[in-house]
């Protein structure tokens, strides 16, 4: 089969036996970029329920990654008239033979080292024609690796809680829910016994609430979200960094045993997403594979019935007086 002309499209039914299927889906992870869209969809199906499989994935995907670091190489000079020089005395060997009289073990010893040079002429040939292809399976995986043209979360309202700590060394709960459509946002602060303040804000004004005094006030300022975090889930600006390369995709990993994709961000920040490329978590301080710390506690993406409409409302409820919030933690 030639490297161009790749027809073997496994037919991957998730009516096979398991075994069956193990062994089309680990024959498909090598021909990747050569799968149509839908048996793509069901390999990653797969993964999500096979740890084995998904293994597999994992390390063919860094070694693709750790051969694409290597420069392309091609044999020196040297080598080139090594091989020459071998196949011209090899030819001079079968006239000389005719002519003039050798000992058999003069005729043992050239043709060790003949065969000594021809060996290394193969292994050297052998590794650069195997560079060059290889060379060029981890530019074009790189060059795969684009968001789908159909990817949108703007249909889904984001998810997402986390755990912090105030200058005190105390701890408190943020979890915020994220209209993508639109950019409503309702943000909930709880420190235990001390704080309780939630902010909606509809992309114009800002009401907070504290509803332990029972106290709202509009135009509140610091009980948000971090903004550079959120930004990381726009789409098309995602699209964007990727495009210009402020973006660059690292590999893929196992984290809480899901499958992710690790895409290092242009704020230093590592964006996982799952085989469906949708939002998994953030890694603060990421140095490779299973390092980083997570930014959250849990992240999802819920469809609107979800969650009540009454999160976005902006009116002060009743039993609320107009005041000032606590300063932000």
């Amino acid at each position: 089969m030639s490297e161009h002309n790749l027809s073997f499209r496994p037919n991957i039914s998730p009516e096979e036996p398991d075994h069956a299927a193990c062994e089309a889906i680990r024959r498909s992870i090598g021909v990747w970029d050569d799968l149509m869209p839908e048996q793509r969809q069901r390999v990653e199906a797969h993964l999500r329920s096979c740890p084995a499989c998904t293994a597999e994935h994992l390390v063919i995907s860094r070694a693709t990654r750790l051969l694409a670091t290597l420069e392309m190489s091609s044999p020196s000079a040297r080598v080139d008239k090594a091989v020459m020089d071998a196949m011209l005395a090899q030819s001079k060997r079968g006239r000389v033979l005719r002519f003039m009289p050798i000992s058999s073990q003069k005729r043992r010893t050239h043709t060790l080292q003949l065969a000594g040079l021809l060996m290394a002429a193969v292994v050297v040939l052998v590794a650069t024609f195997t560079t060059v292809r290889i060379m060029k399976t981890p530019s074009a995986a790189k060059q795969a690796f684009l968001l789908p043209a159909t990817l949108s979360w703007s249909a889904y309202i984001l998810y997402h809680s986390q755990t912090k700590i105030d200058a005190r060394g105390k701890r408190y709960h943020v979890e915020s829910y994220h209209q993508l459509n639109d950019g409503y946002l309702n943000v909930e602060t709880v420190q235990a016994g001390m704080v309780h303040v939630v902010l909606i804000d509809d992309g114009h004004n800002t009401l907070g609430m504290d509803e332990m005094r029972h106290i709202a006030q509009y135009s509140v300022q610091g009980w948000g979200i971090d903004v550079s975090q959120e930004a990381l889930f726009d789409v098309n600006e995602l699209r964007r960094e990727i495009a210009m390369h402020q973006a660059s995709y690292l590999d893929t990993d196992m984290f809480r045993g899901t499958a992710v994709y690790r895409l290092h961000c242009a704020n230093g920040l590592v964006l996982l997403l799952d085989m469906k490329y949708n939002p998994v978590n953030i890694l603060a301080g990421a140095v490779g594979p299973g390092t980083g710390e997570p930014i959250y506690d849990r992240l999802s993406l819920l469809p609107p019935t979800k969650v009540a409409a009454s999160m976005w409302n902006m009116q002060v409820p009743a039993g609320f007086t107009m005041g000032v919030l606590p300063a932000p933690l």
